[in-house]
């Protein structure tokens, strides 16, 4: 895995953009025009797919037709973040990954970054997530890169889950890693449905985990 500063933001909001979208089944990586990766909030702005091909190619010279893309997904968010030096958390593994992914269904679903407190609040809840599930750092020094992170501060609810996490020694890690693995269970696929994503008929292309 490259482990430039940015690989780990990239493959976080990669796996977000994801399991928020159908749940996290990997569809975000399929290609087609009409895809999750030509939404609004992700043409042009997602990264990391590269990463994820790397890794699945690799994977499968090991231990072909076994890990889905949707658990290297997963997994490649929580490593990178250990390769920066950020908290580790358990992945719990057995995801399949899906044959649908939908511009529409992302454009409908995906907070946009300008969104308000309760236009946010409402998404996770949609999600089984809370407040509590969006740890952010510096949002109480006016530091929010987005106006959907900033809306934190400016909202009860938002102040009393930042500083709950404002404490020494901080709870971050701990918080962030629980709101990750439950993040990564959203309307997961597993048993019989969705399948592990394998390009059988293009014998002479490396297999990854984008097919057209």
């Amino acid at each position: 895995m490259g482990a430039g500063p940015n690989i780990a933001p990239a493959l976080l909001r990669l796996h977000f953009h994801d399991c928020f979208v159908r749940g996290c089944d990997a569809s975000v990586l399929l290609d087609g025009t009409n895809g999750k990766k030509f939404a609004a909030g992700n043409k042009n702005s997602l990264q990391g797919f590269n990463v994820i091909d790397d890794i699945k190619t690799k994977v499968e010279a090991i231990c072909p037709g076994v890990v889905s893309c949707a658990d290297i997904l997963t997994l490649a968010a929580r490593d990178a973040t250990l390769l920066i030096g950020g908290s580790n958390w358990s992945v719990p593994l057995g995801r399949r990954d899906g044959f649908v992914s939908s511009k529409g269904e992302a454009d409908a679903n995906l907070p946009s970054f300008n969104a308000n407190f309760a236009t946010l609040r409402n998404a996770f809840t949609s999600k089984g997530l809370s407040v509590s599930d969006r740890p952010l750092s510096n949002v109480m020094r006016g530091r929010a890169l987005f106006t959907s992170d900033d809306q934190l501060r400016r909202n009860s609810a938002g102040v009393s889950v930042i500083q709950s996490l404002n404490k020494s020694p901080s709870p971050f890690n701990q918080a962030f890693g629980a709101a990750m693995v439950k993040m990564g269970r959203i309307s997961v696929l597993t048993g019989t449905n969705g399948q592990i994503r394998k390009n059988q008929e293009l014998t002479d292309f490396p297999v990854n985990c984008r097919i057209s």
